[in-house]
């Protein structure tokens, strides 16, 4: 018997090179989106990715952002989530936006509609008269990966509900592989990039025919319960957003998450014993507010805890999202996967004295936070002490070091520095650059503190040419405004969009050249190591074939690197008149915001329209 595992049409081009919103809660990193901090590696696209075209006019809301922050956890961790709210806020739309974004493919499935051929597969005759499989939408998902979203989870069909739930059992116990009965007992390897999302109104009311989840249902996902109607300022916020009206996102700090690179063992977190016991000691009380009816007692889908699933979960957050501060961390993971689980503001007021109880006392021990500093300190052959950390690493880098003591000596007060990352060690600042063949990273790099605010007001592309006003570096100007095109990108929405926090940048000082590249590799595979005489496409071909321990950088932090060093250091030169970088933010024309031909007459700020003949553009890049 013939198999046709994917009648799809041959998959679209990857739309890697989408338009984001301008919006301080989403980034482009290149090969992932950040929501929020949560990054999410991007996907090769298909047939079935949506179109990110159709967003780019999307009108981001901060509640938009929150909600996309919540399914990136899921979709970084690979845990289920059921995302249970009224009808029209935003549920599909955002999964869609989501993979738009991230190039990744959508099986939508309609649990309501869709019966089990269409889901899991069925028997057909092939042109040869021979018996063939057609796989179904849930099939075709568990060979190729991608996200599987199940819209009116809880309006399932009775047959359907038994057979899907086999099956996702299969793939959420993480056997590797699923029998298809259908197919003759057919065994199916899950792909490893398979993601799940579910979707329903609430039951009861006038979803009189939506079932009521049972417990073993409930909590095979991370259940979020959201609103049944949106507040007033978001569909406010939205309706005048269509009109080009700005649409103000103020988030606060510590509601991003800091996603690692490598998760930290729970073992290595500083007092991690005592936060334990404190949390199953929550888990038994919140468990206790809900059988007592203190809590939960109005909702019409019952909140369930499954004491085994939930302590992996929350484990597997704290790993993976720790910042340096274990309390904090913490808390975070118990707002995600049970303060969600609540409608009402009382509830959650009775969840969140309770969150605020699960906490250590760090003063005798050597916080997580305070053990990175120690940690890069001795990398970089320094003791610990007030803040070695910051003292090691300047001296290692000397003047290609520009942190608060140097945003000082220009009169400006950055609030709060943030610890050096992990990361800035000795090894590294001393190990060959890949930009730059023959030098260290530590001669080709600076380490730039990025700042949430300066002298107290929010920090952004339009403050920085504000303060520029009033400073002069080695030339005549700092910023170039002595044309139309030098002074539109004023105007535009990255430009007056705020820092999100405050944080430290190892960016390099240009991109690779191309001379020294043929040098080093030869003509042919020279050309395929640096970045100019190409259009965005081919840019981000190089990157992610040589570079991918860098991202891509916003405009911010490029303005900042090079007119920062121009007042501490006077090197403007390092974006001369021969060397543009491609910043992460798209423009109206199809290309990228540029920065650079700093000369006497200040730093050039431009859009170009993603001609790749010219030389002169490069890309810009930092460390991950």
């Amino acid at each position: 018997m013939g198999v046709t595992t994917d009648p799809r049409p041959t998959p679209l081009t990857p739309s890697s090179e989408a338009r984001l919103p301008v919006s301080p809660g989403l980034q482009d990193l290149g090969d992932r989106i950040s929501f929020m901090g949560v990054e999410v590696t991007k996907g090769k696209g298909g047939a079935l990715t949506p179109d990110a075209k159709r967003f780019e006019k999307d009108v981001v809301t901060e509640w938009d952002l929150k909600l996309m922050q919540k399914l990136a956890v899921g979709l970084e961790l690979n845990q289920p989530i059921l995302l249970e709210g009224g009808s029209g806020i935003g549920k599909s739309s955002t999964v869609d936006r989501m993979c738009g974004y991230l190039n990744r493919e959508v099986y939508y499935a309609n649990c309501a509609e869709y019966d089990l051929d269409t889901l899991i597969g069925s028997k057909t005759i092939g042109k040869d008269g021979s018996v063939e499989w057609r796989d179904g939408i849930v099939t075709q998902w568990l060979r190729n990966g991608g996200v599987l979203f199940l819209d009116e989870y809880n309006f399932m069909r009775g047959e359907v509900r038994g057979r899907l739930h086999e099956i996702l059992d299969s793939v959420l116990r993480g056997t590797g592989t699923v029998s298809l009965t259908e197919n003759y007992g057919e065994q199916i390897k899950v792909h490893p990039d398979c993601r799940l999302i579910a979707a329903q109104n609430e039951p009861g009311n006038e979803q009189s025919d939506r079932q009521v989840l049972d417990a073993p249902q409930l909590t095979r996902f991370v259940y979020l319960k959201e609103v049944e109607d949106l507040p007033k300022e978001v569909k406010l916020a939205r309706a005048l957003g269509a009109i080009g009206e700005d649409n103000v996102v103020s988030i606060k700090p510590e509601e991003y998450l800091r996603t690692s690179s490598e998760r930290t063992p729970l073992k290595e977190i500083p007092g991690i014993k005592d936060l334990i016991t404190r949390y199953v000691e929550f888990a038994d009380s919140i468990e206790e507010l809900v059988e007592t009816r203190q809590a939960g007692k109005g909702q019409p889908q019952p909140v369930y805890f499954s004491s085994s699933r939930d302590q992996k979960r929350v484990f597997e957050f704290v790993e993976k999202f720790f910042d340096g501060d274990p309390n904090g961390t913490f808390q975070k993971a118990l707002r995600y996967y049970y303060k969600e689980k609540f409608s009402s503001e009382t509830d959650r007021e009775k969840v969140e004295h309770l969150i605020k109880l699960v906490e250590t006392d760090l003063s005798s021990l050597p916080s997580r936070r305070k053990g990175l500093e120690a940690d890069t300190a001795a990398a970089v052959g320094v003791s610990a002490s007030s803040s070695p950390s910051l003292a090691g690493v300047k001296k290692e880098l000397g003047k290609n070091f520009l942190g608060p003591e140097e945003w000082k000596a220009q009169r400006i007060d950055v609030g709060e520095v943030p610890p050096i990352p992990a990361s800035i060690t000795k090894k590294l600042l001393n190990s060959p650059c890949p930009l730059h063949p023959g030098e260290k990273i530590k001669d080709t790099h600076l380490l730039v503190l990025i700042p949430e605010t300066v002298n107290g007001e929010p920090y952004s592309a339009r403050k920085l040419d504000e303060l520029c006003a009033t400073r002069k570096g080695s030339g005549d100007k700092l910023i170039y405004d002595g044309a139309d095109w030098a002074t539109k990108w004023k105007g535009q929405d990255w430009a007056k969009a705020p820092q999100a926090q405050s944080e430290w940048v190892l960016i390099p000082k240009s991109d690779p050249d191309p001379e020294r590249m043929r040098e080093k590799y030869g003509d042919e595979e020279g050309d395929k190591r640096h970045f100019r005489s190409k259009n965005i496409a081919a840019q981000q071909k190089v990157h992610g074939e040589h570079y991918t321990e860098y991202r891509e950088v916003k405009a911010l932090e490029v303005m900042t690197m090079a007119l920062l060093n121009d007042l501490v250091n006077g090197e403007p030169r390092m974006l001369d008149g021969a060397n543009y970088l491609r910043c992460v933010e798209p423009n109206a024309f199809g290309g990228r915001v540029c920065v650079g031909g700093f000369n006497a007459n200040g730093l050039g700020v431009f859009d170009d329209n993603d001609d790749g003949a010219s030389d002169r553009f490069g890309r810009a890049l930092a460390r991950k």
